[in-house]
């Protein structure tokens, strides 16, 4: 049931991009409002730039990496299909601005999603070729591949925001208006893929093979007669800025964030309400069949003729037949594209142990999507004196699908108004990726065990801090003069000592 759940996941196609839970919770970071139009962006204007790469498979650093057999460490470690995953965001920029109580932003994402999967006896018949289960070639085999099959999209996301600040600033409501089009993408799926061969007594042996496989594209390839012609993409859209939507949908988020008291803060986000499921038929649809029966080839020779001459032509003669019904022909068909607008949800209590750093609890899920999911993670963030922030966290996986995680992200004021972040979230178990970090030192960069996908994100941001720092600077210089102006008119012990003695002295006196 697996294998099948893996091709539907496949060609579903789903934008994801809104949700980085590196950058969620970092402060002053335009993926955090992103994520949670109610958080504090502590910033009256930015200007920022970002990226995130995600790539995820279906076996562990530990199971593919265990021997020099690559492909048999894939096939030991897994029954079901091979299947790989990944996502290229870029965030265009992004703009917000500070007017009073209220924040205005505003931006564009920009998601190249892709996948693959591979069917398993594909992968054993690369390995072993028409080999039985111990070894044995297996004049009987039967091989079906049509598990198999890859996509790429290209879909990008407008987004529109508004936050009020209320009750001198401990509760910040956000809500974001997004426009969601989906751009370009290819599918390909086998439909029939397979080799299959006979055996009979005292005949050839017989091999057929089979295949009937869909192709589809949106934007993407201008026109294809044969497969050879998939390489001449449609110039006329080489650049994403000429891609025209071929469908489009709308959605809604919004945020709170509460602080009942100076050191908790609560906080709750969704987004894609509203969000729709798209269906629409391919601009181009082709398929590619054929099948092709190999019954081996004999040949006899005349007198004269030279054994090469006679088996060159056998062996052109069984190419022939081999080759007779296999075509690259591409034929119309028709193909239904799916596009899917991702629903999230975030939670998070952070305790504040100081001015801006915290620990915290963070519940993330994710849904209507090809890889949804659930987590509750344990988090923190430390800003480390003027221009450093820290954060890192663990992330326990509900469901059974899904593998925990570790999070770290830094954002690192360069200049006054030059800030960069870097994070990454390592699909892998906590004991094992601290083995990896150790090992690291000692053998040179090394993966964790358990890691099974890899996502990196980073940002660049042009950011003018609200008055609040220059404020809290202002009273730092205050109290530190205050206190100066307090030593300069107390007394020494020594001093205070003498005048106390002279005091007593002047009453005995009296």
């Amino acid at each position: 049931m697996k294998r099948y759940i893996i091709l539907f996941a496949l060609f579903s196609i789903t934008q994801l991009g809104a949700q980085n839970i590196s950058t969620f919770g970092l402060l002053g970071n335009a993926g955090n409002l992103i994520q949670n139009p109610g958080a504090d962006p502590l910033t009256k204007f930015q200007l920022s730039f970002g990226a995130q790469g995600t790539l995820g498979i279906s076996a562990t650093a530990g199971e593919l990496f265990s021997s020099n057999d690559v492909l048999g460490n894939l096939l030991a470690a897994s029954t079901e299909d091979f299947s790989l995953n990944g996502l290229a965001g870029l965030n265009l920029p992004h703009i917000g601005f500070k007017i009073g109580d209220h924040y205005f932003f505003s931006g564009i994402n920009i998601d190249v999603d892709f996948g693959l999967v591979i069917d398993r006896d594909l992968l054993l018949f690369a390995r072993n070729g028409m080999a039985d289960a111990n070894g044995g070639l297996d004049l009987n085999y039967a091989g079906d591949f049509s598990n198999s099959g890859a996509r790429l999209s290209v879909s990008s996301r407008s987004y529109f925001g508004y936050q009020r600040a209320l009750l001198n600033n401990t509760l910040r409501l956000g809500i974001t208006y997004n426009n969601h089009n989906y751009l370009a993408g290819l599918d390909v799926s086998a439909n029939t893929l397979g080799l299959n061969s006979s055996n009979s007594t005292g005949a050839f042996n017989e091999v057929t093979a089979q295949y009937d496989i869909d192709i589809a594209s949106t934007n993407l390839f201008s026109s294809t007669s044969s497969i050879d012609s998939l390489t001449d993409l449609n110039y006329s859209n080489r650049m994403l800025g000429d891609l025209t939507s071929v469908e489009s949908r709308n959605s809604l988020g919004f945020g709170v964030t509460y602080k009942p008291l100076k050191a908790l803060e609560l906080q709750l986000s969704m987004s894609g309400i509203g969000g729709t499921f798209m269906s629409f038929d391919s601009q181009l649809a082709k398929n590619m069949s054929g099948s092709s029966t190999i019954n081996g080839f004999n040949y006899t020779s005349a007198q004269g003729d030279t054994i090469s001459n006679e088996l060159s032509n056998a062996i052109d003669q069984f190419t022939d037949e081999a080759t007779g019904g296999i075509t690259t022909a591409l034929s119309n068909s028709s193909y239904t594209q799916t596009f899917n607008i991702a629903k999230s949800a975030n939670a998070a209590v952070n305790y504040y142990f100081d001015k801006r750093s915290y620990l915290g609890v963070h519940y993330t899920s994710r849904s209507n999507t090809y890889s949804d999911f659930q987590y509750v993670g344990l988090n923190s963030m430390v800003w480390v004196g003027k221009y450093l922030q820290l954060k890192g966290g663990y992330y326990l996986s509900m469901d059974e699908l899904n593998d925990d995680f570790m999070n770290v992200a830094l954002q690192f004021r360069v200049t006054p108004l030059l800030q960069i972040y870097l994070g990454t979230n390592t699909m892998s178990d906590i004991a094992t990726a601290l083995g990896g970090v150790s090992n690291s030192f000692a053998d040179g960069l090394t993966l964790a065990s358990a890691t099974k996908g890899v996502n990196v994100s980073a940002g660049i941001s042009f950011t003018s801090f609200d008055k609040r720092f220059k404020l809290e600077k202002e009273a730092r210089k205050l109290k530190r003069a205050e206190a100066k102006a307090a030593q300069a008119t107390s007394l020494s012990p020594a001093d205070q000592q003498k005048v106390d003695s002279a005091a007593a002295n002047s009453s005995t006196k009296k």
